[in-house]
């Protein structure tokens, strides 16, 4: 076995950063890991490098277009707001954001999903809406603190989805009213209006 063999055994499997020559040529984003902050940041910095290429080409409403095409299980909500900041500051400045589940979008996923003002699905694509989740642990007091977060953060994630989709409240509360994980079939998504339309890229 020579050095260079031991050298890549030895490293850990580290994922490529995104190629942002292809997503300029593909106006596409995989969003194909879960939320966490290193991740979501490199996103956001292929979105800001989006934004100043189109600014220095003067690039017309309708080439201000990005596709986040979504293969992920979900993650750090925080992370996910980070996010959701600038997608709505792109949207704001008249970027079409098209949203497409490739095969599943769950929990943060689903939220990033119904930011697009454009939402799509693949015929093999989930949706996966939930109640948030806490790791509570310490003092009665440390609980009682994280719970209070976590409903803070569940109505925030609530208003979101009402603001973006057509979903009746009794819809958005039925991961509460029944206590379980609600899943959603490409079907089921196009006609609840969660997606536009069944396709794949």
């Amino acid at each position: 076995m020579d050095n260079n063999t031991r050298a890549q055994q030895a490293m850990p499997f580290m994922k490529p950063e995104i190629d942002i020559v292809k997503v300029l040529e593909t106006r596409n984003i995989d969003f194909d890991e879960q939320f966490t902050m290193d991740y979501v940041q490199q996103v956001i910095e292929v979105l800001d490098k989006i934004e100043t290429y189109d600014s220095l080409i003067n690039a017309t409403e309708e080439e201000k277009y990005i596709r986040i095409t979504l293969s992920t299980p979900g993650g750090s909500i925080f992370s996910l707001f980070g996010l959701l900041e600038k997608i709505e500051a792109l949207k704001n400045k008249g970027y079409t954001i098209h949203t497409h589940v490739k095969s599943l979008a769950a929990s943060c996923g689903f939220v990033l999903f119904v930011s697009g003002n454009y939402r799509t699905i693949s015929q093999f694509g989930y949706l996966l809406n939930h109640q948030g989740s806490s790791m509570t642990g310490g003092t009665v007091r440390d609980m009682e603190v994280s719970l209070d977060l976590t409903k803070k953060l569940e109505q925030q994630i609530n208003d979101y989805i009402r603001k973006n989709t057509e979903l009746s409240e009794d819809e958005i509360q039925r991961p509460y009213r029944t206590n379980t994980d609600i899943w959603y079939t490409s079907q089921e998504a196009l006609d609840l209006k969660l997606a536009s339309e069944i396709i794949s890229y």
